[in-house]
């Protein structure tokens, strides 16, 4: 290093024109600060799943099914014991051989998912199958089909357009006990749900929501560090999407909200969500606002931009 040079702990100075050293730190006396992207780390995106089941109170119709024996008649698909299970007997469910379950839920419901619920020991799921559904029993329309099914742990879940059910009808012609000797079919039983998927949980601080009026911070537990308070006050952003929700701080609140400069509701949490119903294709604004204390936690979108 050079005379000049500032080496050692503190600001010595050397005489000497050259100097060895086995170690050295450099300062210096001011910085410029400059923007910083590491490629190490990625921004995340939140997805939140909506799913609600409907009060159904299912009865059998029909079925085509011949149980292992006593202790595993159809009926158990449709009593309270979720320890029962149907299982079938050694005859392989085949193209020849189908089982086919015709149930009705009591009322007509908005659904647009189909939950079979297997068995944790008996691993024996449909496979290969058609699902019908209708709100009248003679008038099922084919909701979905499945080549080889791919179950969720224990279960099967089967995604359609929404729609108004009454009955519906499984016919299976496969199943998924690959693993021993016989097609086997075993499950506990059946739900229906109303699902919204893909939702983009998001925090309130992004910018695309503005906020108006009296806030303040909250320091209540939240999903992402606070959330905000409002009263006489509003909240607005636009996006290109079909639904979004808002979550609360506080279980409770209301607030009026509208879309695309039209009231669209008067809303209230109900456990601190709130959600919208269809809101149709393409780009809203919505705007949150009351006179009245309500809370913001976080917005869910369902984009399709």
């Amino acid at each position: 290093t050079y005379a000049r040079s500032f080496v050692g702990v503190g600001f010595g100075k050397f005489s000497q024109d050259t100097v060895n050293v086995t170690w050295l730190n450099a300062y210096r006396s001011s910085y410029e600060r400059e923007p910083f992207e590491t490629d190490y780390f990625y921004g995340h995106d939140y997805t939140y799943d909506y799913q609600v089941f409907p009060e159904v109170t299912q009865s059998l119709v029909s079925s085509q099914y011949r149980p292992w024996d006593g202790n595993y008649p159809i009926d158990a698909l449709f009593d309270d014991d979720e320890t029962n299970y149907i299982h079938s007997d050694r005859t392989d469910i085949s193209q020849e051989n189908p089982f086919e379950l015709v149930a009705d839920l009591g009322n007509t419901v908005s659904v647009n998912t189909f939950l079979v619920r297997g068995e944790p020991t008996r691993q024996y799921l449909p496979a290969k199958f058609e699902l019908y559904g209708g709100a009248d029993p003679g008038q099922m329309q084919l909701l979905a089909t499945q080549e080889n099914a791919v179950r969720r742990g224990s279960d099967l879940v089967v995604y359609f357009p929404e729609t108004q059910m009454r009955c519906y009808r499984l016919f299976v012609t496969d199943t998924t006990a690959t693993a021993v000797s016989h097609r086997y079919i075993a499950f506990r039983g059946i739900q229906v749900a109303h699902t919204l998927a893909d939702g983009r949980l998001m925090s309130p601080d992004e910018p695309m929501f503005e906020y108006r009026g009296n806030w303040s911070l909250t320091n209540t537990l939240s999903t992402f560090g606070h959330g905000y308070a409002g009263e006489n006050a509003s909240v607005s952003f636009t996006f290109t999407g079909d639904r979004f929700a808002v979550f609360g701080t506080e279980p409770t609140g209301s607030f009026e909200v509208l879309v695309d400069g039209r009231e669209y509701a008067a809303a209230a949490f109900e456990d601190g969500l709130w959600i919208s119903g269809p809101l149709g294709a393409g780009e809203h604004t919505v705007v949150l606002r009351s006179k009245t204390r309500f809370t913001v936690d976080s917005f869910v979108l369902w984009r399709t931009d």
